[in-house]
């Protein structure tokens, strides 16, 4: 009777598994949503103004920085919400939905998305972002180079105290800190902490792995995002 039990227990267990199959996605694997130089993505520039405008906003900060009363640091959250992205090539459109419903407190979905930028299998291309996320909202995000890990720092304490989620398109095959590997896939800064005496900076990732709002400290961050090509961020 036992004997009978367990064939039919393992009999709708295989059922199930034909009716439901279901996609795993290991951590090991490496994902790629980001379209490369030679997969046909645009090699973009910053304009003139976008140098000018970067200079600007990194002086602002600095001179906030100095003027502030309690130089011991600070700590800023952005509440941005988790889309988890629909497939491995996804990161770019989840990615954009993420910021569009924190900035616009609603979103299209991620075909939409995937649809204004263009994406395919080989993924996304960066330089559609910065556009899509003018139209879309009233923020002036602009392109522009990381820099030193100095300047890039200045560049995420801007985006946290003007509640605009930058985008960052990070490569990270050598930090050990990502639970994946990933030689482009797409984020977005949703935090930064200052007050423990380490530098830490939050990213609402939308890949399986590192899921959901995660603080990495900014070195590790930095170098993910120095690590790719493009060395970019928009913000």
């Amino acid at each position: 009777m036992r004997k009978k039990l367990v064939i039919k227990i393992v009999l709708s267990c295989a059922m199930l598994v034909i009716m439901c199959p279901i996609t795993l996605v290991h951590a090991a694997d490496e994902i790629n949503g980001d379209l490369t130089y030679d997969e046909g993505a645009e090699i973009y520039k910053p304009t003139d103004e976008e140098i000018r405008e970067d200079e600007r906003r990194q002086n602002e900060v600095k001179l906030k920085e100095m003027l502030r009363a309690a130089p011991d640091g600070e700590k800023r959250t952005m509440d941005v919400p988790v889309f988890q992205q629909k497939n491995n090539y996804y990161c770019g459109p989840a990615t954009v939905k993420q910021v569009l419903h924190y900035r616009n407190k609603s979103s299209k979905t991620q075909e939409y998305y995937a649809g204004e930028l263009g994406t395919t299998q080989s993924g996304t291309d960066m330089t559609k972002i910065k556009a899509l996320l003018n139209r879309l909202q009233n923020a002036p995000y602009i392109y522009a180079n990381i820099g030193t890990s100095s300047e890039w720092l200045t560049k995420i304490k801007y985006s946290c105290s003007t509640t605009i989620p930058a985008v960052l398109d990070i490569n990270t095959n050598s930090v050990s800190a990502f639970p994946y590997r990933s030689s482009g896939h797409f984020v977005n800064i949703s935090g930064l902490n200052t007050l423990d005496g380490h530098c830490k900076v939050r990213i609402t990732d939308p890949y399986g792995p590192g899921l959901g709002n995660r603080w990495y400290y900014s070195s590790d961050l930095y170098k993910a995002n120095y690590n790719h090509s493009r060395k970019a961020i928009i913000y």
